[in-house]
């Protein structure tokens, strides 16, 4: 596998709450007020860690707790390139969706990365590839009606009431 097509999994674990993901302080529609939330429930070395392409691993009921969307824009500004996780809080799956931010399930991936392991994910044929080894691991993807939605590049674009993807 090229290394130029990897990308790197920052790997969570079970009950990531959203707080975690992006503190209600830093609440707002504003790339300036929004981004510097971006993983501000973990240790700043974490978010400056990050670089936008990489990869958001979870565990079981990743997203749990609030429902606000500004973490959705945190994600979209910081440039994650999709989120795989055993299951999802049901809100937060959505919020992904609708934001037309890539995203999969799988029962032991988290339990199997490194942190920061390079993949490739391709969301063709829904595999994740270990760039050191190359094993190919199959994803469970959304169903085909919310691929669709992914593939506009969120709910609003699928509808054609947004030209450009504003979060």
């Amino acid at each position: 596998m090229s290394e130029s097509r990897c990308v790197r999994a920052l790997v969570l674990g079970d009950h990531v709450n959203t707080d975690l993901l992006h503190p209600p302080r830093f609440f707002g529609t504003a790339r300036e007020a929004v981004l510097p939330g971006f993983l501000g429930g973990y240790p700043p070395e974490v978010a400056a860690r990050f670089r936008p392409g990489d990869l958001i691993v979870g565990g079981v009921n990743f997203g749990c707790g609030s429902s606000r969307e500004a973490y959705v824009r945190a994600f979209r500004y910081a440039g994650v390139g999709g989120v795989i996780a055993h299951s999802f809080s049901r809100i937060f799956y959505r919020n992904l969706i609708n934001a037309g931010i890539p995203l999969a399930t799988h029962p032991t991936l988290y339990q199997a990365l490194t942190p920061w392991e390079t993949v490739h994910w391709e969301t063709d044929g829904w595999t994740l590839t270990r760039c050191a080894g190359g094993e190919v691991i199959a994803l469970t993807p959304p169903d085909a009606h919310l691929r669709r939605i992914l593939a506009a590049g969120g709910l609003l674009r699928y509808l054609g009431l947004e030209a450009e993807h504003a979060v």
